[in-house]
């Protein structure tokens, strides 16, 4: 295929405008005199092509522009292309439509956001601004100012990366940066910039990488207003954009920039597609082009079988659909396509056998057969029949028809992740085990076993492929170090070797050859390749004030600069010899240094002259050469990701050819095209084909393809479209139909004279009840079956009808046009019938909240409904229902991602959607809230039949409709269901609620305060039980009819004993069962029946459970310990199976299930602590050392940094570990043994647990918080010590001390809960720790002169009295309390403030690992303790009492020995 691709002319004509850019996108948007040269007054912006080829897929800054309306080509051959029709008609159709889809909110955001950034050039800047703004034409986006550029960055996989900040609104400051859907990953944002001089725009657009809050700003700046984030070029190759936004990092062009986030726009969500669209116009197109863009209307294909099977004797072997007992014979169940196709008795055969011997109907046997006997395959599904079952039929048979010669994947397609998932799993339960699935956005834990990368990570390489791979990963690593030194060479201190280098070569050869000669090896290849990686090293030895006689240190500069660009790969390779032989050449270059010269004299410089001369050479640096060069890179590094990929596509290749089935979603097809394309696969099954946009079909149809199966339903909803002007639902868009799917365009065409393709029709439904089924009878489905099993669905419990039209006059409410709901409707009167009738529906506990479903067509009656359920019950919104709240401002952020767990217990929760986000799903009992009622006949969405379809055909049991009936009526498709439920004399002004069972009691609810007040049914149930007696209880739903005992006289158990004669007395007993005739009965997993009121009394149900009369359990409350584990008196074997009696299991298993936590968490409290203690000493160890490593120069301030960082992360992954485990394990177990303790309320049962668990975790996170803190003070006051600092060193050093100052502060405050905690659990040993930690964290704040609030007399006097009031636990601590005093008071500090912890006090930690099983015991304060490793409680343990302290003594009471000899002898006179 080829385009006319002669050049076109642009004449710049695209201004920012202060006027709003409103065009009407509801009428004439586009105009009709072609795209680019061809248009009559010429291109609209740089961006206008006539070939599809030359189009950017992204917007450019002219486009945006540029307020002229596009092109657009009708989606008719019949109307007006400057193409012919055919292949390249089409492509260039769907391309322009799909990309103007896509890319329209993103020009109409950017514009707008121009128009902001140019009024703030006269507003002055406020830190707390709006961010959330809306255009006249409703895009809601996010904008955020005051951006400044940080610093570029360079990723081994990214390349080149950009990290800005900017003011941060308070609402997203701190934490809640990340609990926001503000710059999620992946998500395109546009960096939007206007130079005030010249008035040029610009934009770029990204892909975020990493969003950093304000904390993590606060670290670098001490600055808390402001956040950053990194992002990656949304376009990898747009090189010129790429060296503009270099030329703006660096300061060499100037400008004022904003970020723009638009919610939910993932590039990889249209990008690829429209990629492909591109790619197919310059290849050999795609399969079935005849049958999909015909050159001329008339054209009728033909369609026989696929070319795999167009031989005569080619058979599809149809065993696997076997289902009848006897099985068949090899070919004894086969069909010959061949045959079949001019041969109607052949195919009535066919269908015959298959509807005889395989559990496929009627409708789903003609499916098969027409589906495997033409290449190009369509099948309608409607609403419950079957539609995966058939292409799982499908799969399986092409799969055991392939040639063993020849074996190929078969490619299954569908829309969503959860539809494939789905469809794999049903194709993993018919034993197809070889399946490759690409993507990797499945939330089921069970694909990841068939994902792409772990399949080939489980793949033996060849050599050929290992050395691909390997070398590719080297030229990626090797051009990644490098732009990262690019990247380092003018935002560090001092410029970077790579700058310099380059500079210094130029201009000064001497001084350069000088630094080159250090860094000149002799030896192998190997030697020189490894030395390469430290280039720079003498430069940078200089520049920190090196000595060239001193070369010890300068040996230890080639090994750091060594160590940081040095990858893993090559550590492991080296033996440590490569590195002798390095640093003999390094130590030779010293030595044969010459007498001064201009090169020499360089290392006689002073550290001043240094710094006075690297300052000129950086003002001399051309800071375009670099900004070139780091571009230059980024370009050679894409390069070189490219050619990694072609490494790994070798391999990902060899390992796909190996599946039965690929599984992939649509956007991954056009994501894995080129891969797929080498496969030549021949066969495609499509689920949901009706509704995946046409665009998106064609890059799944590969030229390879001979069979293509689509099965779907086009009369269901559509596929989903962004712009009205381009939907079938609006007047101008029924010429485009952009959401019209290919298989809706071949079954229905719209051009006169054009044939409908062959499809065929499923036509049994196994979902709906009978009467439901009906209204989509009356509509769309006239040939629609039921099934037998839809004949046994159960009425609506406590409604008289199960099928019903509430018709009421109640008008909408009018939206509020300044509120978030001005473009929603809502109405409050159904919302509150709504409640009204779920909490009617769920009273009686004859439905789960999971069986209810409630559809509303339009956001605003979502978001209203949603606010009134969620007061009564947990509700369910899909995560697309939640993402359009958030984004339309109806759910709060908080709202938001409370509700985004993908791990929840559906069955628990009501779901609430909007109609279009209900396909493929079903419930019981749903209730439609149709919304409108108003004066003007407006109806809404719901007068599309695609959207009426779905809405009703989901209910299975029950549906009922909410809506004015009128109003509904003036659409021809609701008229039609209107006058289906006044035939069935089902619609009305109020709701008749009965008792199903006696359904001779009517009560009519016309208002929803009615429902409350619906009185219980006292009539008996008199149904027959399974014992054949009548139920003589109070009338209950049926679903519980099961679970009532029969009321009749039992028989019970008699225990009977056995006598010996050779024994006196009976020697043991058995039991025997007396079942009287028609007793009631239960059957146990095992087989057995028993008496129900017999096993309730022998395993004491009723004491367990307080139970009425009729055997129906009143509450959860359990209140006496369970017996023995019951088991079947039969056979022994367990009844766990059985509802009844499993919390007599459950419960007995609480306490041994406790004890193994407490050695679980006793084991891990004693592995913590060992790695805390261990870094500690490796910290105090190290420190000197370490601080040796930190330069003195005052340009060294980015390598002291990196050293700093590093010390610190080896403390802070041992507290990373604590937390996660605590909050992952610790935290949820002790959260459920408290919820257990109120459920049961019996401490027979669970004792009321004081669990020290998370406190202890609690505290091992201080004490790394402390060691942290202080080892960052000492470093922070030797960095101080160096001298000749400079402003990156100060602004460590202060760093540093602030950090230690806010987090000492923060620890404090926290531990003051702890402790309170502490004291109300009677934790006395905690306690005491806590407060030691506490008054640590206070002297280190002390040394700072920073007051920490802390009451030091009191504390200090708590603390002493526990060690002596309890001198077995807390009492250990008190050579700590002694040495604390003492320091306090002006003594000698130690060394560390955690040395004052007493080394005998670690042997607590080690114990509590050593618990064993069935050892735990209690004491008398609920404290649980190992009885094999402690004698008494190791946190309260003996209590003794504290004699109150005593008067000090006056020595001047008291007579020296004369006077007292006196007065003795006085006494005697």
């Amino acid at each position: 295929m080829t385009l006319d691709t002669s050049p076109e002319i642009l004449q710049k004509n695209n201004y920012l405008l202060d006027q709003p850019r409103t065009f009407d996108h509801g009428r004439a948007v586009f105009e009709d005199d072609g795209p680019g040269a061809l248009s009559k007054i010429g291109m609209r912006h740089d961006n206008d092509y006539t070939d599809i080829r030359c189009c950017r897929i992204l917007p450019t800054t002219d486009e945006i522009l540029c307020l002229r309306r596009p092109w657009m080509p009708p989606k008719n051959f019949d109307q007006q292309h400057f193409l012919p029709p055919g292949p390249l008609r089409l492509i260039d159709t769907q391309f322009r439509q799909l990309r103007y889809d896509n890319t329209e909110k993103i020009i109409d955001a950017c514009y707008h956001a121009m128009q902001q950034l140019a009024r703030m050039f006269s507003h002055a800047n406020q830190q707390d601004h709006q961010f959330r703004y809306e255009t006249p034409r409703g895009v809601r986006y996010s904008l955020l100012r005051a951006v400044a550029f940080e610093e570029l960055l360079f990723h081994e996989s990214r390349g080149l990366l950009l990290r800005v900040s900017f003011d941060c609104p308070r609402i997203l400051r701190g934490r809640r940066m990340h609990t926001s859907n503000l710059f999620e990953d992946g998500m395109l944002v546009a960096l939007v910039g206007l130079n005030q001089i010249s008035g040029d725009a610009t934009t770029t657009f990204f892909e975020v990488f990493l969003r950093e809050s304000t904390d993590a700003m606060k670290s670098r700046t001490g600055n808390d207003t402001r956040a950053s984030i990194q992002l990656s070029f949304a376009d990898k190759n747009d090189i010129e954009s790429i060296r503009l936004i270099s030329y703006y990092v660096h300061g060499l062009l100037q400008a004022k920039f904003v970020l723009v986030d638009i919610p939910n726009v993932l590039l990889p969500g249209f990008g690829y597609h429209l990629k492909q669209l591109q790619n197919l116009a310059d290849s050999p197109g795609f399969a079935f082009a005849p049958h999909i863009a015909p050159q001329s209307i008339d054209a009728r294909e033909p369609n026989p079988p696929p070319a795999y099977a167009a031989a005569e004797d080619f058979e599809y072997n149809l065993e696997d659909l076997w289902s009848s007992p006897n099985r068949p014979g090899p070919g004894g169940f086969v069909m010959l396509p061949s045959k079949i196709g001019d041969c109607i008795s052949e195919k009535g055969r066919a269908l015959e056998a298959l509807k005889e011997n395989t559990t496929l109907d009627a409708g789903q046997a003609v499916a098969l057969v027409e589906s495997l006997s033409h290449g190009l395959a369509f099948t309608q599904g409607p609403p419950g029949t079957g539609k995966t079952f058939l292409g799982v039929s499908l799969t399986q048979v092409i799969l055991a028809s392939q040639p063993k010669s020849d074996p190929r994947p078969v490619l299954a397609v569908c829309t969503t992740n959860h539809a494939l998932d789905s469809f794999l799993g049903d194709l993993v339960k018919k034993g197809i085990s070889k399946i490759a699935r690409l993507g990797a956005a499945s939330k089921e834990e069970w694909t990841k076993q068939y994902l792409l990368r772990t399949l080939t990570k489980a793949m033996k390489t060849t050599h050929i492929e290992s050395t691909n791979i390997r070398k590719s990963w080297t030229q990626v690593e090797n051009l990644a170090r490098e732009g990262s030194g690019w990247c380092e060479a003018l935002s560090n201190d001092i410029p970077g070797w790579s700058a310099i280098g380059d500079y210094l070569r130029t201009n000064h050869p001497i001084i350069y050859n000088h630094f080159a000669t250090l860094e000149t090896f002799d030896g192998s290849v190997a030697n020189i390749r490894r030395a390469r990686k430290a280039t720079g090293f003498a430069y940078e030895y200089w520049s920190m004030g090196g000595d060239l006689q001193d070369i010890d240190q300068l040996l230890e500069v080639f090994n750091t600069v060594l160590g940081v660009n040095e990858t893993a790969s090559d550590r492991e390779a080296s033996d440590g010899y490569i590195k002798e032989q390095i640093c003999a050449d390094i130590k030779r270059n010293a030595m044969r240094a010459t007498p001064p010269t201009e090169g020499n004299q360089i290392w006689s410089l002073s550290m001043d002259a240094r710094r006075l001369l690297l300052s000129q050479w950086a003002a001399e640096l051309d800071r375009f050469k670099i900004c070139d060069a780091i571009v230059e890179v980024h370009r050679r590094h894409q390069l070189a990701m490219n050619r990694k990929s072609d490494a790994h596509s070798a391999l990902d290749y060899r390992c796909l050819g190996q599946q039965q089935v690929i599984g992939l979603t649509t956007t991954a097809c056009a994501r894995y095209w080129p891969l797929l394309h080498k496969l030549n696969l021949r066969v495609v099954i499509c689920e949901e084909a009706g509704e995946i946009l046409e665009a998106h079909t064609l890059c799944n149809l590969w030229p390879s393809i001979q069979h293509a199966i689509f099965i779907g339903d086009p009369l269901q909803l559509r596929p989903h479209v962004s712009e009205v002007a381009l939907s079938s639902e609006n007047d101008t868009g029924r010429q485009y139909r952009l959401d019209e799917s290919l298989f809706e365009r071949l079954m229905f065409p719209s051009v006169a004279g054009a044939s409908p393709a062959d499809t065929a029709q499923l036509s049994v439904q196994r979902r709906m009840c009978p009467d439901i089924a009906d209204i989509s009878r009356a509509t769309l489905y006239p040939y629609l079956l039921d099934h037998a099993s839809t004949h046994m669905h159960p009425p609506v419990a406590g409604m008289k009808d199960r099928l019903y039209w509430l018709d009421h006059q109640h008008p909408e409410d009018r939206p509020d046009p300044a509120s978030p709901m001005a473009k929603s409707y809502s109405n409050m009167f159904e919302v509150e019938m709504v409640f009204g009738l779920v909490n009617y529906l769920i009273k009686d506990s004859a439905y789960a909240l999971g069986d209810i479903a409630i559809l509303t067509p339009y956001n605003g009656q979502l978001s209203a409904l949603a606010k009134r359920l969620r007061a009564a019950c947990s509700v369910w919104l899909s995560e697309k229902d939640r993402e359009s709240l958030i984004e339309q401002g109806l759910l709060s952020l908080e709202d938001g991602v409370a509700g985004t767990k993908t791990e929840i217990n559906m069955a628990n929760m009501l779901r609430l959607a909007t109609i279009d986000n209900f396909q493929g799903e079903e419930a019981k009992v749903v209730i439609l809230s149709t919304v409108r009622s108003n004066s003007d006949r407006r109806v809404g969405f719901l007068k599309t039949p695609n959207r009426i379809n779905v809405a009703c055909s989901r209910a299975r049991d029950g549906f009922y409709v909410l809506g004015n009936a009128a109003l509904m009526s003036n659409v021809e498709m609701w008229r039609t269901i209107v006058n289906v439920f006044r035939s069935k004399g089902k619609i009305g002004p109020s709701f008749q609620v009965c008792c199903t069972r006696h359904p001779t009691r009517m009560l009519d609810i016309n208002e929803p305060e009615q429902f409350s007040s619906v009185p219980e049914c006292l009539e008996l149930c008199l149904e027959d039980l399974k014992c054949g007696h009548k139920c003589r209880h109070k009338c209950h739903p049926a679903s519980l009819h099961e679970l009532m005992p029969c009321a009749e006289p039992y028989v019970t158990l008699v225990f009977v004993h056995l006598v010996n004669s050779h024994v006196e007395g009976p020697v043991g007993m058995v039991l025997v069962l007396k079942l009287a005739t028609g007793s009631p009965q239960i059957g146990l997993p095992c087989g057995h029946n028993f008496n129900v009121r017999d096993l309730d009394i022998l395993y004491d149900l009723i004491g367990l459970y307080r139970i009425t009369a009729a055997g129906v359990v009143l509450s959860g409350e359990v209140m006496r310990p369970p017996p023995e584990t019951p088991r079947c008196l039969r056979c022994d074997s367990s009844i766990d199976g059985v509802k009844r009696y499993a919390v007599i299991n459950q419960v007995r298993a609480l306490p041994d299930t406790i004890d193994r936590m407490y050695a679980k968490f006793g084991r891990k409290l004693d592995t913590f602590v060992s790695q805390t203690f261990l870094t500690e000493d490796l910290l105090s160890t190290t420190f000197e050392s370490f601080c040796k490593k930190l330069r003195p120069g005052p340009l060294a301030g980015k390598h002291n940094q990196n050293l700093v960082y590093e010390r610190g992360n080896s403390m802070a992954d041992v507290q990373l570990r604590i937390t996660n485990f605590r909050d992952e394990v610790v935290v949820p177990f002790e959260s459920s043994i408290d919820q257990l303790k109120a459920f049961l309320a019996n401490p027979m049962i669970l004792n009321a647990t004081s669990s020290p668990f998370k406190l202890r975790f609690d505290f091992l996170y201080h004490r790394c918080r402390l060691v942290t803190l202080e080892d960052a003070a000492l470093l922070s006051r030797h960095i101080v010590k160096l001298g000749h600092t400079t402003q990156h060193s100060n602004a460590l050093a202060q760093g540093l001390e602030l950090l230690v100052k806010e987090q000492a502060l923060d620890n404090i405050h926290a531990l003051n809960s702890k402790i309170t905690h502490c004291e109300s659990l009677g934790l006395k040993r905690l306690e005491a720790e806590l407060r030691l930690s506490q008054m640590c964290f206070h002297m280190l704040l002390k040394a700072t002169s920073i007051d920490s609030g802390v009451n030091t007399s009191t504390s200090m006097k708590r603390f002493l009295l526990l060690c002596q009031k309890y001198p077995d636990t807390a009492g250990e601590l008190y050579p700590s309390y002694r040495a604390l005093l003492k320091y306090m008071d002006g003594g000698t500090a130690p060394k560390r403030l955690y040395d004052l912890y007493a080394g005998d006090t670690r042997g607590l930690w080690r114990d509590l690992g050593r618990h064993k099983i069935g050892a735990l015991k209690y004491c008398k304060n609920n404290h649980p303790f190992s009885s094999t490793t402690f004698a008494d409680c190791p946190e309260c343990g003996r209590e003794v009492d504290v004699l109150p302290p005593r008067e000090p003594i006056n020595y001047n009471n008291f007579l020296y020995e004369d006077a007292f000899l006196a007065a003795m002898m006085t006494k005697k006179m």
